[in-house]
């Protein structure tokens, strides 16, 4: 009885899959109920060669109608040919390239990255549908984001165009294939020849290949590419694909143990709707070859051949053969470049700086993003640039002469120890850091922070480095600033305990800030040596001591102070000091006035010894590690040292005589604030 029932539900199941197997769709029908594939169904109508496969055992690759109306390529056969593989793919069984119907069979390498499958640049996005052609046999749809151009040659005459492709035929006879208009790339393949790597182009496996098309040498000049630079442009045994973008870095063929060593990536060009690039890395050089990085435009990529992946390129790789001048003026030729918008102000504004850049020896150029222009204050900066000393000061923010690149290892330094170098019009520093975990490259200039959105660009007179902020243009307050500085943590959070953060935050009519900011390691070292004080600052039962301390720290006037400001007061003031809102300092400086870039600066605070007769006596007494920080709402002038000593927390007074105008009005804000901040809660 048993065997009976076993019987009678595997018929079942036998006849439910033979219901199915009459009912599954075919290509065809699949693609007649989509809407969003129809133009590839216009295509499989038309007569030709891939009729005759749309009855057998066929894979075919679906590109979407978004796809298809991208697509700028001829159409017709070979088109859908290139779509179809003239058996079942089974997903879990794909090795790493298929081949087309295309006559050759050309190769569409099979790409998995994460949860994702990709056939050459294509992304599957819906896989293994399952279909049945109209005489029964099994057939497979996987559709696609993109469409699988052919590499076919312009005329038919000779078969052995179109037989086992390889990237050295290709660039042998890139005049007789379907590159388009500027595809060719003889030049390279005469340097290739001449300097006897082209048969490097011709090793099995699948590697991808960069090839300078002939108009990149109306701009750099042939000399220059040597057997290095064309091994620069294989990479061996990897696929780079431009939609698997931004890639890491990987090494060329021209990278050696103990010599020169070349690396490249592809990369997004930042413009919206903007090619892909490719760049290669020096990272180490010799005599003939200087360290950098260049950056390319794809002008047509991911060409599949039997032995890897072309992308045609609009200038060589490696070759270091511009000035810093010539390669943003040449890159803001194009409005779409990133930096059209800096060129453009160059041209226009530049005077000085331009002639600075095409003067240079050496330098490192910081070249805005449009983006960075796009988000600059405009009113601020149609300002400065309408007024020369401040058109000097801020172009000079962006260019230091001295050549600093990510992999330069004093830029690793961190903190009051960051590295900073003298801005070419030397009003100012410039500091720089790189974060080698995070490989990020950031610099600051007169308080505003950028970073690098592209590093180490070569040049033959130094390296760029474009940024996503425009230096020398405030856009935050002096309690962003602290807030988003970890230098200054250890002041933020006292200044949050005391409620002056609040205030900080605002901006008042007239009423400005100059705040000399301890750094973390300032209050580190009053821990140490005045621990008793250390805890009075941290008591919460006291919060007049650590409000009293800060505001001995900071001065509220009708205007703000630069350091040189601040030294000058100084010098004028009788007692040679400068009244805060609770104290009084000395500012000094060691150096020439004429080029403050230069300058060491100092404050010192000695009402500890107006009491104190004793010879032992000695002033407190601090650098300023980084003046100048410019908000919008005052200037913050970074120091080593907190200005206290031993002295006990009831010692510590309010204002001195004579700042009673200023504390009067540093109370009158607080109370204001508060009152406002009560009312808001409904207390």
């Amino acid at each position: 009885m048993m065997a009976v029932k076993i019987n009678v539900v595997t018929v079942l199941g036998m006849l439910i899959s033979l219901v199915q197997m009459i009912h599954m769709d075919s290509i065809m029908d699949m693609l007649r109920k989509r809407e969003d594939l129809s133009q590839f169904l216009l295509e499989l109508q038309r007569d030709g060669l891939h009729q005759a496969y749309m009855n057998r055992q066929v894979t075919v690759l679906v590109p979407t109608n978004k796809a298809m109306q991208e697509y700028r390529g001829r159409r017709g056969e070979d088109l859908v040919l290139n779509h179809m593989i003239n058996s079942i793919v089974i997903e879990d069984q794909l090795g790493d390239r298929l081949s087309s119907l295309v006559t050759g069979s050309p190769p569409i390498w099979v790409t998995k990255r994460s949860a994702w499958l990709y056939f050459n640049q294509a992304r599957a996005v819906e896989r293994n549908i399952q279909l049945q052609s109209d005489s029964g046999e099994q057939q497979k749809m996987f559709i696609i984001d993109s469409v699988l151009e052919p590499l076919l040659p312009i005329s038919f005459k000779n078969a052995s165009f179109t037989q086992d492709v390889t990237a050295g035929k290709l660039l042998e006879r890139s005049t007789l294939y379907n590159l388009g208009e500027d595809g060719r790339a003889r030049i390279f393949f005469h340097l290739a020849k001449i300097n006897k790597r082209d048969r490097m182009f011709d090793v099995k496996g699948k590697h991808t290949f960069f090839f300078p098309v002939d108009s990149a040498f109306d701009v750099i000049a042939r000399e220059f590419v040597d057997a290095k630079v064309v091994e620069a442009h294989i990479v061996p045994q990897i696929l780079l694909l431009t939609t698997l973008i931004p890639t890491g870095e990987v090494s060329t063929v021209a990278w050696e143990q103990d010599g020169v060593k070349v690396n490249v990536s592809l990369q997004p060009s930042g413009a919206v709707g903007g090619s892909v690039m490719v760049r290669s890395n020096t990272i180490v050089g010799d005599r003939f070859h200087g360290s950098g990085m260049v950056v390319s435009r794809i002008v047509k990529g991911n060409i599949p051949v039997q032995n890897g992946i072309v992308h045609l390129i609009d200038k060589p790789l490696m070759v270091v053969a511009r000035s810093l001048y010539d390669y943003v003026m040449e890159e803001g030729k194009d409005r779409n470049n990133r930096l059209y918008s800096f060129a453009q102000m160059i041209k226009d504004k530049g005077g000085t700086f331009g002639e600075a850049l095409l003067e240079s020896k050496d330098g490192t150029l910081l070249a805005p993003s449009n983006e960075a222009f796009r988000k600059v204050d405009r009113n601020k900066l149609d300002y400065i640039l309408g007024h020369q000393n401040l058109r000097n000061e801020v172009f000079g923010l962006h260019f230091v002469r001295e050549r600093l690149g990510s992999t330069d290892l004093r830029l690793r330094a961190s903190g009051e120890q960051m590295y900073s170098v003298a801005a070419s019009w030397a009003t100012n520093r410039v500091w720089f850091n790189f974060e080698p975990n995070s490989a990020t490259l950031t610099v600051e200039g007169r308080g505003t922070n950028a970073t690098a959105l592209e590093k180490d660009i070569g040049t033959y007179n130094g390296v760029i480095h474009v940024v996503d902020t425009f230096l020398g243009i405030p856009h935050l307050s002096i309690a962003d600033k602290m807030r988003m500085d970890p230098l200054l943590s250890h002041s933020w959070s006292l200044s949050i305990a005391t409620r002056l953060s609040n205030l900080f935050a605002e901006t008042h009519p007239n009423k400005r800030f100059t705040f000399l900011v301890p750094t973390n390691n300032a209050w580190e070292k009053v821990k140490r040596d005045f621990s008793t004080v250390f805890l009075s600052l941290t008591d919460i039962n006291n919060p007049e001591y650590p409000t009293n301390i800060l505001k001995r720290h900071f001065i509220i006037s009708d205007r703000d102070f630069t350091i040189e400001q601040l030294v000058e007061r100084s010098l004028r003031s009788t007692k040679k000091t400068v009244k805060t809102e609770g104290g009084e300092l000395r500012i000094t400086s060691v150096g020439s006035n004429q080029f403050s870039a230069y300058d060491e600066w100092y404050v010192s605070w000695d009402e500890n010894c107006k009491a104190n007769f004793g010879q032992n006596c000695q002033a407190i007494k601090g650098k300023i590690v980084r003046p100048n920080i410019e908000c919008t709402n005052g200037y913050i002038h970074i120091v080593d040292t907190v200005m206290l000593d031993g002295s006990p927390p009831w010692s510590v007074g309010g204002s001195p005589a004579g700042a009673t105008w200023g504390s009067s009005l540093l109370v009158l804000l607080i109370v204001t604030h508060c009152v406002v901040t009560y009312a808001a809660a409904g207390l």
